[in-house]
């Protein structure tokens, strides 16, 4: 399992489709360095395949070296989510004297006078920039892409771009109406018909960038649109997955944990109050294995009001809990 571990809010950013809700004035309610280390202790639990740091923008957190010191020794794949618009050749050269593996560095657009739009003026060049010191530095990087109305119609371009920047991985998430998002839903989403065009547009750049790109979808509908070209094309499905792991990821192959402690199913729920348990308090294992949602959730994968995709899918729940305040009501964007 997965730890996507948001360890604060605090941003320099204000990007419109913030699910985090980010805001620009440091908080003073940290946590600890000994409650970090008791965080970790409660992790290591479940023995964590890989842990991602997140926020807010982590790489402003005062503490952030207790963070990776500490999760550097729980796990082999530890991850930094990052917006890439404060790394500087000194900020690396700290971060290598511990466990990071790679960086997931946010771009939401190919072309800078729309990246700039949605994450602020000047931040394309601040990317660019950090892309070529982590990459002389020998990090593992990800292009993290969210789907909205102003980049729908840029998928080949972020190839484009990955190919003019040596990188190799990009994942491409939806657009959910989550934290400062909810309150700009409207500039930011397109329905449902169109949003299977735009993952039928990923799987063509999936197959004809097979050898040259890793890409995950971050949007369970995706394993719809791809075992449907399987289906017609007389493909094994898991030849064309990045990886083992399918569907709606919530509280089966990852979970998410707050500033806190606090522990949901998934990272974008936890901005909507679902909260199973504190690992400050319990073992991860423990809050897991006695949660009676994610025991609903992973039985849910065997089949639910006669969809015979959710088994494949499982809907997001994080979106269509952020629409119906019903976790497992239909996927607002399905357009079964």
């Amino acid at each position: 399992m997965t730890i996507s571990w948001i360890i604060d809010h605090f941003c320099n950013l204000r990007c419109g489709h913030c699910y985090v809700d980010s805001v620009t004035k440091q908080t003073t309610n940290r946590i600890s360095d000994n409650e970090i280390r008791q965080i970790c202790k409660n992790i290591s639990t479940i023995s964590p395949e890989g842990i991602i740091i997140s926020g807010g923008e982590p790489l402003l957190h005062p503490n952030l070296f207790s963070y990776l010191r500490e999760t550097g020794r729980i796990t082999e794949k530890l991850w930094i989510c990052s917006n890439a618009t404060v790394i500087t050749r000194e900020l690396i050269r700290r971060i290598k004297d511990f466990a990071v593996a790679g960086f997931s560095i946010s771009l939401e657009s190919p072309k800078d006078f729309i990246n700039d739009q949605i994450r602020g003026q000047g931040s394309t060049r601040k990317i660019i920039t950090a892309i070529s010191l982590l990459r002389e530095s020998g990090f593992d990087l990800i292009i993290d892409v969210t789907l909205m109305k102003d980049n729908i119609d840029h998928i080949e371009l972020f190839f484009d771009f990955l190919t003019k920047y040596g990188i190799e991985k990009i994942t491409f998430t939806r657009f959910r109406p989550i934290g400062r998002g909810a309150r700009n839903k409207m500039k930011f989403s397109y329905n449902q018909s169109r949003h299977k065009e735009v993952l039928e547009k990923i799987v063509d750049c999936v197959i004809r960038y097979r050898d040259k790109v890793k890409v995950s979808v971050h949007d369970p509908l995706y394993e719809i649109v791809l075992s449907d070209y399987c289906s017609k094309n007389g493909l094994e499905i898991s030849s064309l997955r990045s990886s083992q792991s399918y569907g709606c990821k919530a509280g089966t192959f990852w979970v998410g944990i707050g500033p806190n402690g606090d522990v949901s199913p998934c990272p974008l729920l936890l901005n909507l109050g679902v909260v199973i348990g504190n690992v400050l308090q319990q073992g991860l294992k423990e809050i897991i294995d006695n949660s009676k949602m994610i025991k609903k959730i992973q039985r849910r994968r065997s089949g639910i009001n006669g969809c015979k995709n959710l088994g494949l899918c499982g809907c997001c729940l994080a979106h269509t809990y952020s629409c119906t305040q019903n976790l497992f009501a239909k996927d607002p964007m399905c357009w079964v």
